[in-house]
């Protein structure tokens, strides 16, 4: 893996196998991943973008069902924790 950049404590990396140039287009292709929202500064990759929309439109992997976005999972879950601790409730 080479990185690319660090956000906060996260390092965002490129990764590669003999197999595979490049591990997350490989990922998005088959419907394994999905292309998180990128922030303002970022340009989008579009291979990154086209090979996320081959897989939905094949209905691929995570695309074959119905499944929560992680980001918004975590939103969720972020705030269900708030609640659950400010009454004093530890997860």
């Amino acid at each position: 893996c080479i990185a690319i950049r660090e956000e906060g404590d996260e390092q965002i990396a490129r990764c590669a196998t003999a197999q595979y140039p490049d591990l997350a287009q490989a990922m998005l292709r088959d419907g394994l991943a999905v292309l998180s929202p990128a922030p303002p500064q970022d340009i989008p990759l579009r291979s990154y973008h086209a090979a996320e929309q081959q897989a939905r439109k094949s209905y691929t992997g995570l695309w074959s069902s119905t499944f929560q976005m992680p980001w918004e999972f975590r939103a969720a879950r972020g705030a269900q924790a708030c609640s659950v601790i400010s009454e004093g409730i530890r997860p």
